[in-house]
């Protein structure tokens, strides 16, 4: 124990240089022995008193070395050499005393240490070291003297005089530099510089035991100790140097903090003190500055990651914040794809968070992000499932920053900041979509699209949040806010967009409704989804949707029912369904109420579908069925707008099928029931055509006339106006037919032709009846209206003015035969020349129209008025009392005075006779013939008396 008694100070025990076989070989013997067995004492005990004696009386028999307790190993000259047996007794009785007090202290105060050595220990220790004097005093060329200075120096440190034993150290090196113990005595006199602080001279004494090298134990102590010693002379740089060589030694290998755990106690006390000072060398030079330029300069090292942190965290002990922040970042900045890299950026951001510098904090975040994202260049170098820990911290700061930018936003209302929230919202989204925490991130999102009016883009968040993957708790608050910005978007859309919006949104809607189906609000939800279908013309998903309404929610709201059952409809109806529809209209219908505003539009819905209903029955050639629906739409609803179309259409369809009796009765109740109809003159018309139709002529001119009196167009009345009467004229009602005929005059002046021909109409009414004068009348009008007819005149017309010509000449015709000739013969034959003339004018009037029929009547009768006046001059009365010659030559004067007239005869008739090469054939051409064959021939040529009538006839 007493060669080890320096183990206090961590450095062991000397070691000797092995040599042959000597007393003090003792060390060599069984390494088993326990000292502290009574064995021992008792051999110890024995040893001391024999060296005691010795030393008393060098001359008594040497001790061997079985008598020797001391467990010192110390070497000593050759025991057989006499010359040495007097200070090897002298240095072994010094060595047992001290071992053994040592060993006594040990025992009764182990903790104490020697600082605490009772005034007996001093005692003891003092003796031996008189022991070690007398060894150097008498004995100066004792071979082990180097020992003994070395057990001297050890002696005066126990008893607290570090002079004398730097004193013996100095002796040892200086006169011994050969010595086993010259290394540790050149580092205890390092110790003993240092606790004196004379730095320098430790300095030069640690740099003599770190020349040795691996040749002695020292040598990491030395390296470690010269460190500190240029440390204490500001000497920063060349103990970087020494404690830099330390960590390479016993840091080969290990490059992280959790290495060092597989150190031993000692080792690894001594690696973090070492890199204590180092962080304090590199704080006392520039920081992370002087750290990045000294493994530059020198060459990197595995362990750099343990310098920066252990200078950041002294950094941050001593709370310069700032300094530790930039330390960590520093080597993140130098090694960016180190494993450690990561750590070492939440130490930044951990750093700026307790020194309070929250900016500084947010750009350690997003320099975090920056640096170790999940596309970042860290990534190509590690696999994810290796670094749980990297991933966790870049998942905190990616929510930490979107949400700081979150509540900013909300405070500046900026676009800017906006804009980075929703950037690191969807960062984090990005790189972790699979996240328990993913939905609110979505939530959160589409919050913040929102509120800055990307309703789209809000939506879209809001159901990923709603029915994404892992459930957010939250998810029916998403699913409806996204409903609520697909409205926003909508209600401030374009038209062109609307359609793509609300497709989106009502898609949104249903997988709402599917997914929460339980949500108070699914019903409302799922009921406007059905309306928006429907609104996009999506009929079939539209009913099928509304449907799901009425059969999921048989308790549902009145209101919402009432819809579902409309849309239902009107689906429906849509999709031709008309019975379908019909059945959901009644269901609404009665959860409407009695308010007008709601329930009149569905009657009228219902109405239409029952009428569609006959639409379909008639285009299905089932027009009995037809005619069925188009009147039930008045049985169910009487005041329904539609009804007077369906009564229309069932009418319209009972004239097809010629049922008169039931498509009048029909038209009827329409013209009773809808007085103001627009389809009212329609009705009238298909009434007198139905009334006409089933032999009620009077009934059907009387609408006729319905319809001339209300009719709005003019070509209408006057159409209706003429067919009334001429259906009181078939029906024999002449009154009413003149009537009408009378007020078509009236009404209709033109066209021309219609009105002469109810002026024609006129006149035949009252030849029937035989009233001359008012048929004259007519005749007469015919003639005035074609005359004032200018561009309106016609060949009708003309016929019917030819024709009236013609009969107004009728009556002059019978006046001309009534003219006889008779005595007195002058005045009579003056008054038969007048009715002539009147005759032959009327008969050239009727020619000159062009007519053929009526010429040809014309011409043959000026022909046979010529041929009759020649005629009644020779058939006149002979004047009484006339002799016989007298009697002869009276005939004479007649045939003379009547001759020019059958030549006239003669010519008209040729006219007729020649119109036979223009293809004109009727009988009155072949009357003419016939009477040119009674009349004479030779006559022919004696044409101009008659030229005037000729040229006119043609």
């Amino acid at each position: 124990m007493v060669l080890c008694a320096w183990a206090a100070l961590g450095l062991g025990c000397a070691q000797r240089p092995p040599q042959g076989p000597t007393i003090a070989s003792l060390h060599d013997r069984p390494a088993t022995l326990d000292a502290d067995s009574p064995a021992v004492q008792d051999a110890r005990k024995q040893a001391i008193t024999a060296y005691r004696r010795v030393t008393r009386n060098p001359g008594l028999a040497r001790i061997t070395p079985a008598q020797d307790g001391s467990v010192s190993g110390a070497q000593s000259p050759d025991a057989g050499d006499d010359r040495y047996i007097a200070p090897e007794a002298l240095r072994r009785l010094a060595d047992l005393q001290i071992a053994r007090e040592a060993e006594r202290l040990d025992r009764a105060e182990p903790q104490a240490g020697y600082a605490t050595q009772a005034p007996d220990a001093k005692a003891t220790y003092q003796a031996s070291i008189a022991l070690y004097e007398q060894v150097l005093r008498s004995y100066p060329g004792y071979q082990i003297n180097d020992q003994v200075l070395y057990q001297l120096a050890m002696g005066y440190e126990h008893i607290g005089e570090p002079a004398q034993a730097l004193k013996m150290l100095d002796r040892l090196v200086s006169e011994h530099p050969r010595s086993a113990y010259y290394a540790e005595a050149q580092f205890r006199r390092g110790e003993i510089l240092f606790v004196a602080k004379d730095y320098r001279r430790a300095e030069q004494a640690y740099r003599t035991v770190v020349k040795v090298g691996e040749r002695t134990p020292y040598a990491r102590h030395g390296l470690y100790k010269l460190g500190w010693s240029l440390f204490k002379q500001g000497d920063y740089e060349g103990a970087l140097g020494a404690f830099t060589g330390l960590l390479d030694e016993q840091l080969a290998g290990k490059a992280r903090e959790a290495d060092l755990a597989a150190l031993g106690r000692a080792q690894r006390e001594l690696v973090d003190d070492t890199l204590r000072v180092v962080s304090l060398c590199f704080s006392y030079l520039s920081g992370a500055d002087a750290v990045r330029e000294y493994y530059s300069a020198r060459g990197g090292r595995p362990y750099e990651a343990l310098i920066y942190d252990r200078l950041g965290a002294m950094y941050a002990r001593h709370e310069r914040y700032t300094d530790a922040a930039e330390t960590f970042a520093a080597f993140v900045s130098l090694y960016p794809d180190h494993d450690e890299a990561p750590r070492f950026q939440d130490q930044v951001i951990q750093a700026y968070r307790a020194g309070r510098f929250s900016a500084f904090v947010l750009q350690a975040k997003r320099d975090y992000v920056q640096r170790f994202g999940l596309g970042s260049p860290y990534w190509q170098h590690h696999e994810q499932a290796h670094y749980p820990q990297v991933l966790a911290s870049l998942k905190t700061n990616l929510a930490d920053l979107a949400r700081h930018h979150h509540a900013l936003a909300q405070q500046t209302k900026k676009g800017a900041d906006y804009a980075q929230a929703i950037d690191w919202y969807r960062r984090y989204l990005g790189s972790f979509p699979d996240d328990p925490k993913a939905g609110e991130m979505h939530f959160l999102l589409a919050e913040l699209l929102y509120e800055t009016h990307r309703d789209l883009e809000a939506a879209t968040e809001y159901e990923r949040a709603a029915y994404g993957r892992p459930a957010y708790a939250r998810a029916p608050e998403a699913g409806y806010a996204a409903l609520i910005a697909y409205q926003r978007r909508l209600d401030g859309i374009k038209r062109g967009e609307r359609k793509a919006v609300k497709t989106r949104a009502i898609a949104s809607a249903l997988r709402f409704a599917d997914r929460f189906a339980d949500d108070a609000r699914a019903p409302k939800v799922l009921t406007r989804a059905s309306e928006d279908l429907y609104a996009l013309g999506e009929t079939a998903r539209a009913r099928e949707t509304a449907q799901r309404v009425v059969q999921r929610y048989p308790a549902l709201d009145r209101a919402l029912r009432r819809t579902a059952l409309t849309v239902w409809g009107h689906a429906a109806f849509d999709d031709k369904d008309y019975a379908g529809a019909e059945s959901a209209y009644r269901r609404a219908l009665a959860l409407v109420g009695q308010d007008p505003a709601r329930r009149q539009p569905m009657e009228q819905r219902l109405a239409a579908a029952i009428y569609q209903q006959g639409r379909a029955a008639e285009q299905a050639g089932d027009p009995k069925a037809a005619v069925a629906h188009y009147l039930r739409v008045g049985q169910v609803l009487p005041e329904a707008a539609i009804r007077a179309t369906a009564q229309y259409d069932a009418a319209a369809l009972l004239i097809k099928t010629q049922d008169w009796g039931r498509a009048a009765r029909v038209l009827e109740r329409f013209r009773a029931s809808h007085p103001k109809h627009e389809l009212l003159p329609q009705v009238i018309r298909k009434l007198a055509v139905v009334y006409e139709r089933d032999g009620h002529g009077a009934k059907a001119a009387a609408e006729y006339g319905r319809i001339a009196r209300d009719a709005a167009q003019p070509e209408l009345a006057r159409e209706a106006l003429w067919h009334a009467a001429e259906l009181y004229a078939k029906a024999r009602l002449e009154t009413r037919a003149i009537e009408t005929y009378k007020t078509y005059i009236a009404r209709f002046a033109r066209p021309v032709e219609p009105a002469v021909e109810a002026r024609h109409r006129l006149a035949e009414i009252y030849r029937a009846r035989g009233e001359i004068r008012k048929r004259g009348y007519w005749l007469k009008e015919i003639i005035k209206a074609d005359r004032k007819a200018g561009k309106g005149r016609t060949e009708r017309t003309r016929y019917l003015a030819a024709h009236a010509a013609l009969d107004l000449a009728r009556p002059l015709h019978e006046s001309y035969r009534a003219a006889r000739l008779v005595i007195p013969l002058k005045k009579n034959l003056k008054r038969k020349k007048r009715a002539m003339q009147h005759l032959l004018d009327a008969y050239t009037q009727a020619a000159g129209y062009g007519v053929e029929s009526v010429a040809t009547q014309a011409t043959y009768r000026i022909a046979s008025v010529y041929q009759d006046f020649a005629r009644a001059l020779m058939d006149s009365e002979r004047p009484k009392g006339l002799s016989g010659e007298e009697l002869e030559q009276y005939e004479i004067l007649l045939e003379e005075q009547s001759f020019p007239f059958e030549e006239k005869a003669i010519e008209v008739h040729r006219v007729n006779l020649e119109r036979l090469s223009q293809g004109v054939w009727d009988p009155w051409v072949a009357k003419s013939i016939a009477s040119l064959a009674e009349l004479v021939p030779v006559r022919y040529a004696r044409v101009e008396k008659g030229e005037a009538y000729v040229e006119s006839i043609q």
